[in-house]
């Protein structure tokens, strides 16, 4: 396998109801910034609260900001704000080849996805995804910290269990003798759409709390701070 990336454009990651893109701060400024409107703009058009699942546990869900799927960033089969787009989108697929071929993790290649397909190791490729990695990592794990620290200053229930909604137990039990891929996959995305549904929309309390808090001076001086290290990041991989 060749661990050399290309974007073949198939939109998959950008498309998937069951995707899930989270959104920093930092990304929500950087897009608003690109798009030269104003964050609430962003709030209301592409990015919004929304359901992530808990890998340990599958029928909790946490509540945080994120791109709201299918991506409307997505035009003309391209992202429109490809410059500015989340720390998670510059992340994949690095970090999934890193740890196929570093870690002989395989097994977590999806080649569904297009640009996953036929893909050969090259060492000194596999060096340079890995320190791209580790740089949009530590920028995220920071930057994650600053937005939770806005998200709980939200009158929002950040966390959701389905275990006894009855709206879960009729999806269970539609997908009870569905164990294929795809049908696993169609079962992912009603969980996703009922925590979706259950959330609803922000309120323009919230916008304006999130707006507000964004502007801070400490925190603007580290979002400039970390742009600057992310267009530098992005010559590693050229």
């Amino acid at each position: 396998m060749r661990a050399s990336f290309k974007c073949m454009n198939c939109g998959k990651c950008c498309n998937a109801f069951y995707a899930q893109i989270n959104v920093t701060v930092g990304d929500l400024i950087r897009i608003s910034d690109f798009l030269e409107k104003p964050i609430g703009y962003t709030l209301r058009n592409f990015v919004g609260i929304n359901p992530f699942g808990d890998p340990d546990n599958p029928i909790k869900f946490s509540y945080e900001l994120g791109i709201n799927m299918p991506c409307l960033l997505r035009k003309n089969e391209k992202c429109s704000v490809y410059e500015a787009r989340p720390l998670n989108c510059r992340l994949f697929p690095y970090w999934v080849l890193v740890q196929a071929f570093v870690f002989n993790k395989k097994e977590i290649i999806d080649e569904s996805y297009k640009c996953m397909n036929n893909l050969e190791l090259e060492r000194d490729k596999i060096k340079k995804y890995s320190n791209y990695s580790k740089i949009i990592g530590g920028i995220l794990v920071q930057e994650a910290s600053l937005t939770d620290n806005i998200l709980y200053k939200l009158n929002i229930k950040h966390s959701l269990d389905l275990s006894e909604n009855k709206d879960y137990k009729k999806i269970l039990n539609k997908y009870k003798n569905k164990k294929t891929k795809h049908g696993l996959k169609e079962f992912e995305t009603e969980k996703i759409r009922l925590a979706k549904r259950i959330f609803g929309k922000l309120k323009d309390s919230d916008i304006k709390v999130i707006e507000q808090e964004a502007k801070r001076p400490f925190l603007l001086k580290i979002i400039e701070n970390n742009t600057k290290r992310l267009n530098e990041a992005e010559d590693i991989l050229i």
